[in-house]
């Protein structure tokens, strides 16, 4: 799924948190989970948070995200020693182990590769009996490795992983990398609201009313539904504050 918005005057955080919030509470017995991959966000951001995210959120083991070399190299424990008599060094049980990032890219794909790989066959199991869905977010052409990891999760889709991409297209420093997977179902994010988003808009803010709010009836929760959406139709991120302010005085009022 390919959602496109028009920056913040689109509300993406918040149709972000209802998707995840619709997403993962289901009145049934099976397990939903949802991870984000964010460039905008840190802990998210680069692959070794990401690995993070997945074994905390979902108890998974992988492999840790830099490389290791387990190859020989040169060790030196003792240089330019000046002693007065007989110097005797035993050194034993000494584990040298070398860390990569950048410096060496062949070592850094082989970790990456190794790690997708691990993810994508965890995540195959957990799909066996539960629920996932991936969201990654707008980011830079710099962050377009990110995307392409997400390829090796579209082959997960099949098995019932929902795969989220997010793009906001008022930055003209992004676009669709050539190897982000193809959407099978497209999304735009409006700015307003029209005649029927409207409509809509009020049957389920009213509908979330109700459901919040047993004591308030259906008609005064539509009206307050109406009165908010009528006032701010031009204006998403707005709409979405007013309500929830709305709603706690509701709660408050109706006990």
């Amino acid at each position: 799924m390919r959602i496109r918005y028009a920056g913040e005057r689109c509300a993406p955080s918040v149709f972000f948190d209802t998707l995840k919030s619709e997403y993962e509470f289901k009145a049934d017995n099976h397990v939903w989970r949802s991870i984000r991959i964010d460039h905008e966000v840190y802990s998210v951001r680069y692959l070794s948070g990401i690995r993070d995210e997945f074994v905390r959120l979902m108890g998974l083991k992988l492999p840790e995200a830099y490389g290791v070399e387990g190859k020989p190299a040169p060790f030196n424990l003792l240089t330019d020693a000046d002693a007065g008599g007989d110097l005797n060094a035993d050194v034993s049980n000494v584990t040298q182990n070398n860390y990569f990032s950048g410096e060496n890219p062949a070592l850094l794909s082989e970790a990456r590769n190794r790690w997708v790989k691990e993810l994508c066959g965890q995540l195959a199991g957990f799909l066996s009996t539960g629920h996932m869905m991936v969201v990654v977010n707008h980011g830079t052409r710099g962050s377009g490795r990110v995307l392409a990891e997400s390829v090796a999760l579209e082959d997960l889709v099949a098995s019932g992983l929902l795969l989220v991409h997010m793009i906001d297209v008022s930055d003209g420093t992004t676009s669709v990398h050539n190897l982000a997977p193809p959407a099978h179902v497209e999304i735009d994010l409006p700015t307003a609201l029209g005649t029927g988003a409207r409509s809509d808009a009020i049957e389920d803010l009213a509908g979330i009313i109700v459901r919040e709010i047993p004591k308030i009836s259906p008609d005064h929760a539509r009206q307050v539904a109406h009165a908010l959406v009528s006032t701010h139709v031009d204006d998403i991120p707005r709409l979405h504050a007013k309500y929830a302010g709305y709603l706690m005085t509701l709660g408050r009022d109706f006990g």
